[in-house]
């Protein structure tokens, strides 16, 4: 991923900065730092796609009639996203640059990261702001069984499973805030005791960009389950040609300036067949050039929760001995104990959870509810479909809910297509409870409608219930695989734990393949 930054002299500085802002080229949040070795100079650091085009702004390569193909510092030349022509920006601003760097008033550092080492915060931002409150704890890895870092940790749930398997963390990024909230209140406003450093450093840190390779500590496991939403089948499906696709770099970045001994990333299944596999070969391709031996397998993560939850697994080894040890776990031959039922609250809801007329009318008004009413409801006799970061804020058009009152556990139901979702509501096998056309909408239902008490074969149908519920954010951990000690009550707008939630990775699963890792690294 292509980093760097605009070094301009103070008395230059609000020229170049007007500029970038009118191109939308400065970097959010943290964009300018001092700089240690020029006092009287600031650093302004920009996004990636302008770290890409700034060096095009120079007359010996703006002459040049193709547009810029993006290669980062470490030498991985993409090469899957052209850059849009310069005839696109607004030319007044770029001339302001252009004018600045050929006259030599600014110099672009490519690579200049805002936690370079010479760079000098002068923002009072800083990544602990919103939990400073919490006291610090100095830990250690001295007795840890192995060391792991966590990108893209979210609410970590890479260190729920690994902390279990006797792991210390060393270094987790983050750059969500809220994100970070939740981490912390439930691991702790960690700082790592080192040798290396003066004084002790905080293990959870806020933007991966912003860090130096050689400013992350060693370590024996690199986990990261890098960004997502431009390779969903939900999305614009963008791949690499986007700022959260590209970073994946990032990752191959540390490994190979740390060259942990393995690694363990997940990501949506989609990411396999994205542009005919091209994607995919691509990823490998960069893991491999990197010098690990890679292992992939899709793995749903209803054989350990109760959710349909498809996802790739990537693992990979720096020793081929490893690596040829290294087998993904069995599927697990029960899993009764995991359906839906198992995990939802039998204590009547609060209000808070029951949709309201607005928000009926709206589900009922959606293509999926009009398509199939049926799908739009939770079977609690079987699992729940794949938890999405959206399901209270977008509820309207993929959520399901829970019925009020729950139907009656069935215990010998048979598994249902675990191969199901949206992608499929345009098929034969979608309406799954006969025609919709004869469905009346939920807002008319009565409490003398027929129940599944009194015919237990029937499947979930809209018209049976007289209201309907979202799940509540702590059956969304379970349905994930936290813990029912994993903190949720920190959270002063619980809507957002939603989203935290459904971005985060399922515990029971990585902590099943993280087994065989430390097996095939002898750990």
């Amino acid at each position: 991923m292509n980093t760097g930054a605009i070094v301009v002299p103070k008395s230059k500085a609000q020229a170049v900065c007007a500029a970038l802002r009118k191109l939308k080229w400065m970097k959010s949040d943290t964009n300018v730092t001092g700089l240690s070795s020029e006092p009287d100079a600031i650093a302004v650091h920009v996004t990636s796609d302008a770290a890409a085009l700034i060096p095009y702004l120079m007359p010996s390569v703006a002459s040049e009639s193709h547009d810029p193909i993006t290669t980062d510092p470490n030498g991985l030349n993409k090469n899957t996203r052209r850059r849009p022509s310069m005839s696109t920006f607004d030319q007044d601003a770029l001339k302001v640059l252009q004018t600045c760097l050929s006259s030599g008033n600014a110099v672009f550092r490519a690579g200049l990261r805002v936690r370079s080492r010479e760079c000098v915060r002068i923002s009072k931002k800083t990544d602990d702001t919103t939990y400073k409150h919490i006291p610090t704890v100095t830990v250690s890895s001295k007795d840890a069984r192995f060391e792991f870092v966590e990108l893209f940790a979210g609410i970590g749930g890479f260190r729920v499973a690994l902390d279990t398997l006797g792991g210390r963390a060393v270094f987790a990024s983050e750059i969500s805030e809220v994100a970070r909230q939740t981490y912390v209140a439930n691991f702790g406003n960690e700082v790592l005791s080192s040798t290396l450093t003066e004084k002790p450093v905080p293990v959870l840190v806020g933007d991966i960009t912003e860090i130096e390779t050689e400013d992350i500590p060693s370590h024996d496991i690199l986990t990261a389950g890098f960004p997502c939403q431009s390779f969903c089948k939900v999305g614009d499906r963008t791949a690499l040609d986007d700022d959260r696709g590209e970073l994946f770099f990032e990752v191959v970045r540390i490994l190979k300036g740390k060259k942990p001994k393995a690694f363990v990333l997940e990501n949506v299944a989609n990411l396999v067949t994205m542009q005919e596999g091209a994607v995919f070969e691509t990823i490998t391709h960069h893991l491999k050039q990197a010098g690990y031996h890679v292992h992939h397998k899709i793995i749903d993560a209803s054989d350990y929760v109760p959710q349909t939850r498809k996802r790739v697994y990537i693992i990979g080894f720096l020793d081929a001995q490893h690596a040829s040890k290294f087998q993904f776990p069995p599927t697990p031959t029960t899993t009764i104990k995991h359906r839906l039922h198992t995990i939802l609250s039998p204590d009547p809801p609060p209000e808070s959870l029951i949709l309201n007329p607005h928000q009926l009318e709206k589900l009922e008004s959606s293509y999926t509810y009009k398509k199939n009413p049926a799908w739009r409801i939770a079977n609690c006799n079987q699992f729940a479909r794949t938890l999405m970061s959206s399901y209270r804020s977008g509820f309207a058009m993929y959520s399901e809910f829970v019925p009020v009152p729950m139907p009656p556990v069935l215990e010998d139901v048979q598994a249902g297509d675990k191969d199901f979702d949206v992608a499929d509501l345009d098929s034969n096998e979608a309406t799954v409870a006969g025609p919709t056309s004869k469905r009346p909408k939920l807002s008319d239902a009565s409490t003398n409608s027929p129940s599944m008490r009194e015919d237990p074969s029937l499947l979930p149908q809209p018209q049976l219930y007289e209201r309907l519920r979202f799940y509540s954010p702590r059956e969304c951990a379970r349905i994930m695989g936290f813990p029912e000690s994993y903190v949720l009550d920190h959270c002063k707008t619980p809507g957002t734990l939603y989203h935290q939630i459904g971005n985060a990775v399922c515990p029971p699963v990585i902590a099943a393949i993280a087994t065989n890792v430390l097996i095939a690294i002898g750990k």
